[in-house]
């Protein structure tokens, strides 16, 4: 039976134990993703919205009871690091986290230290912010609007005007 267009996604029922124990076998490669980017076990931790403790039970191998906010961490921690790696090669990408960056929100601050301080809002911000990078919607600043009209701006003549109603496409 194939999906119907008008069908609304299918939403996950973080409930049924069979989708909680697949997103906490997750848990490992969300925390090698944030070696790849060098945090602290203690920043790793406080992204995920766990303490030290749990953290370094997990990496011992002890299962651990993830709530939905962890597994929304884990979920925009993936998206993050799949866009940073549409947009950057995999080094810059890979260091991105922890490079002072002076666009909104970040604001001279690290990516990173943005995220500790505002939890799980702060990764919202960063995965919508890169995920319109990747689609090509760039955020800009009054400060860069008012710059970018300073530029001189030449007068670009495509060809004959033309009344709109003459517009048929010929």
């Amino acid at each position: 039976m194939s999906k119907r267009s008008e069908d609304p996604p299918r939403q996950l029922d973080l409930r049924d134990p069979a989708v909680h124990r697949h997103f906490a076998d997750a848990l490992p490669a969300v925390i090698r993703i944030l070696g790849r980017w060098k945090m602290r076990r203690e920043d790793q931790a406080v992204l995920l919205g766990l303490s030290v403790l749990s953290l370094r039970r997990r990496l011992e191998g002890a299962t651990l009871d993830l709530s939905e906010t962890h597994i929304t961490r884990m979920s925009l921690i993936s998206g993050i690091y799949q866009d940073l790696h549409r947009i950057y090669p995999v080094e810059i990408a890979d260091a991105w986290f922890n490079r002072r960056n002076d666009a909104a929100p970040f604001f001279g601050h690290t990516p990173l230290a943005y995220a500790c301080k505002t939890g799980l809002s702060g990764l919202v911000d960063i995965r919508r912010g890169l995920a319109a990078a990747v689609h090509g919607n760039f955020q800009s600043t009054p400060e860069d609007r008012r710059r970018a009209s300073l530029i001189p701006q030449p007068d670009i003549h495509l060809g004959p005007e033309r009344d709109p109603a003459d517009w048929s496409g010929n």
